[in-house]
C-alpha cells in the first residue's frame, strides 16, 4: 500500500505562474517509490482593493489543481506587512482539519519552508499520528535576522522547531544558524540532479571561466568580470556568461566590448550544459541564494567552483577540495587569479567536485528522504 505523505509548500508554481519546480519535482519522484503525494499550498490572504494588483492577482480565485496527477489544495492564511509581527493572525481553521480528513490520512507531512508552512503542518497533525518534517531554508534565516528573538515570528519560529519530529535544511549555513539560536539540529539534505548529467565523457575543456545565471544584480556577475578582466596576462582567455535579465546591460558595458568575454544569453538547459562540460572554473558569488542547482550541475561538469561565503551550496562540496567560497571582492578576486593561473589546481578540484556530486544524484537524495521518513540514518 502507497504511503499517503503530504507537502506543504509556499513556492511552487500556480497556475499561469511559473516557478521553481524543486518542491513538485520531488514529489514526483516520491510517487515513482510507492509513495502518494498530495499537496498543500499556503495561500496570502489578499484584501480586495489588492486583487488586481500584479503582485497578488495570481491568487485572487485560486482553487484546487492538479499538476501532472499530484492534487494541489490551496488553503488561505493571513499575513501582515511586518516582519516581527508576520503571523501573528494565525489561527486554525476548520477548513483545514475538513480538507485532512477527506485527503488523509497521511503517515507524514513535510513543510518544506518554516513559516507559514511549518504551523499549516503542524496543524494539520493535530489529533493524528502523523510525524512532521520540517525543512528550514535561507528564506526562513533572512526573516528571522530582521527581527528581534523577543518577536512573535521569532517565538513562533522556536514553537514550531520543538513540535517538529525532524529537521532538514539544504546547506551549511542555516543548519548552523539553527544550532546556534534554537539548538536545532537538522540533517542535511541538499537538492539533487539527475544521473544522466553525470553520463557523458568530458571534452576539452577550451573555455576558462564560466557563469550561468539570471542576470539580476544579487548574482553579483559584475565581481566576475571584474576579476577576470583584472588578470594579469590574460590574452587568450574566454570567460562565457550564460543567462538573461535586467543586468544584462550593465554587464555587457562592464566587459567593455572585450572580445574575450562573450554573452549567449539564456539558453536550453542541454546547450547550458555542453558550455559547462567545455569549461574549467565555474564562478557564482551571488548573496542570498536559497541553494543553486547550478553549482551542481557545474560540478558534474567537471568544474572547479568558486561561490560565496555563507550562501547557496556552502556546507554542500568540501571547501578548498571542490569550491571556494569567498567573503569579499578582494577574497574573490584571489580564488579567480589563482585558478586561472594553475591548471593543476583546477583540474584537481574539478575532479574533486565531480565525486561529490556523484553522492547527490536524486535517487541518492530520494534514498536520504526515505531514511529520514522513517527516521533512519544514511550515510
Amino acid at each position: 500500500m502507497a504511503k499517503k505523505v503530504l507537502f506543504v509548500a509556499k513556492n511552487i508554481p500556480l497556475p499561469g505562474k511559473p516557478s521553481n519546480r524543486v518542491v513538485l519535482d520531488i514529489a514526483h519522484r516520491l510517487q515513482e517509490r510507492d509513495y502518494e503525494v498530495s499537496v498543500l499550498f499556503p495561500k496570502e490572504w489578499v484584501p480586495w482593493f489588492l486583487r488586481k494588483h500584479l503582485k497578488y492577482a495570481h491568487l485572487y480565485g485560486l482553487e484546487d489543481w492538479s499538476d501532472h496527477g499530484i492534487p494541489v489544495h490551496p488553503l488561505t492564511y493571513p499575513r501582515l506587512p511586518l516582519p516581527a509581527h508576520a503571523f501573528r493572525l494565525l489561527r486554525s481553521p476548520r477548513s483545514l482539519r475538513a480538507w485532512c480528513e477527506k485527503a488523509g490520512p497521511f503517515h507524514l507531512i513535510h513543510a518544506h519552508y518554516l513559516l507559514p508552512d511549518a504551523w499549516m503542518a503542524i496543524e494539520a497533525a493535530r489529533d493524528t499520528r502523523a510525524s512532521v518534517v520540517v525543512t528550514v531554508r535561507s528564506s526562513d534565516i533572512k526573516l528571522l535576522r530582521k527581527v528581534s528573538k523577543s518577536s512573535h515570528t521569532w517565538r513562533l519560529a522556536r514553537r514550531l522547531l520543538g513540535q517538529a519530529d525532524r529537521i532538514t535544511t539544504l546547506n551549511g549555513p542555516v543548519r548552523e544558524f539553527l544550532r546556534e539560536h534554537f539548538q536545532v539540529d537538522g540533517r542535511l539534505i541538499p537538492h539533487g540532479i539527475p544521473e544522466e548529467l553525470l553520463r557523458p565523457e568530458l571534452p576539452e575543456k577550451d573555455i576558462d571561466l564560466i557563469v550561468v545565471a539570471q542576470a539580476i544584480p544579487r548574482k553579483q556577475v559584475d565581481w566576475v568580470i571584474r576579476a577576470f578582466r583584472s588578470f594579469p596576462n590574460g590574452e587568450g582567455r574566454k570567460l562565457v556568461i550564460i543567462g538573461d535579465g535586467p543586468a544584462r546591460p550593465e554587464w555587457e558595458n562592464m566587459a567593455g566590448g572585450d572580445d574575450r568575454i562573450q554573452f549567449p544569453g539564456r539558453l536550453p538547459h542541454a546547450e547550458t550544459m555542453q558550455w559547462l562540460r567545455r569549461s574549467a572554473i565555474f564562478a557564482l558569488p551571488s548573496y542570498q541564494e536559497t541553494f543553486g542547482l547550478v553549482y551542481l550541475e557545474a560540478a558534474a561538469a567537471g568544474c572547479a567552483l568558486i561561490g560565496r561565503a555563507g550562501e547557496g551550496v556552502a556546507g554542500v562540496f568540501p571547501e578548498g577540495e571542490a569550491i571556494v567560497l569567498p567573503g569579499s571582492y578582494e577574497s574573490f578576486e584571489r580564488s579567480v587569479h589563482q585558478l586561472l593561473a594553475d591548471a593543476a589546481l583546477r583540474q584537481k578540484m574539478g575532479k574533486a567536485a565531480r565525486v561529490r556530486v556523484e553522492s547527490l544524484t536524486w535517487p541518492k537524495v530520494l534514498d536520504r528522504y526515505e531514511a529520514l521518513y522513517a527516521a533512519k540514518e544514511i550515510d
